[in-house]
């Protein structure tokens, strides 16, 4: 009943998603852009949750099903981000509401792809999901070191910072995958009852 219900609305919850991302997106940087400028080390898409949140705008419009797939295991991180957020501006801070706006977005779009429009986790998705993770990490690691950034907290990390980054790159990896593992679990488990 309240999946029909749901369905029913498709066209106005996906408007509605779309726009509360396109207002994130549009307080996030032009609010960094009053603040520090958009500079390459701090203003680029690279931080994951900027990321995702780019590719739910592009799920939104396109329901593709990779671009899920893609987004619901980086969203994951948006889970980690909510319970250990780091560096998070106040709730009445312009970047502190684009915050919650992103990582909330973010973290329960996977859960509306199996309500509104059928999309779906497959066992095994983790392994064609991954190398795109090594991909993301091979890339913001490199823009890092151009451009003296932070991006998916590499240089200035919440824990383990003293770790070279010999070991703490794999530990990312290793930890990645746990968690892809982990979600793939439960999005099975979740996508059946819905």
């Amino acid at each position: 009943m309240f999946r029909k219900s749901v369905k029913k609305h498709e066209r106005l919850f996906t408007t509605l998603v779309l726009v509360l991302s396109f207002y994130q997106q549009f307080l996030l940087y032009t609010t960094y852009y009053d603040l520090i400028g958009l500079n390459l080390s701090d203003s680029l898409p690279l931080h994951i949750s900027r990321f995702n949140a780019l590719l739910a705008v592009i799920y939104l419009l396109s329901n593709d099903e990779g671009v899920f797939k893609l987004l619901a295991y980086f969203s994951l991180y948006a889970w980690i981000s909510l319970i250990y957020p780091i560096r998070v501006y106040s709730i009445v801070h312009p970047i502190g509401v684009s915050y919650l706006l992103s990582y909330f977005i973010t973290s329960l779009l996977p859960f509306y792809g199996f309500l509104i429009h059928d999309n779906a986790i497959e066992k095994g998705d983790k392994n064609k999901i991954y190398p795109w993770f090594i991909l993301y990490l091979f890339v913001a690691y490199l823009v890092n070191l151009m451009v003296d950034g932070n991006y998916f907290y590499l240089t200035h990390r919440p824990l383990l910072d003293f770790l070279p980054d010999l070991i703490y790159i794999p530990l990312v990896l290793v930890f990645t995958y746990g968690l892809f593992s982990l979600g793939e679990k439960i999005y099975l488990k979740v996508q059946n009852r819905v």
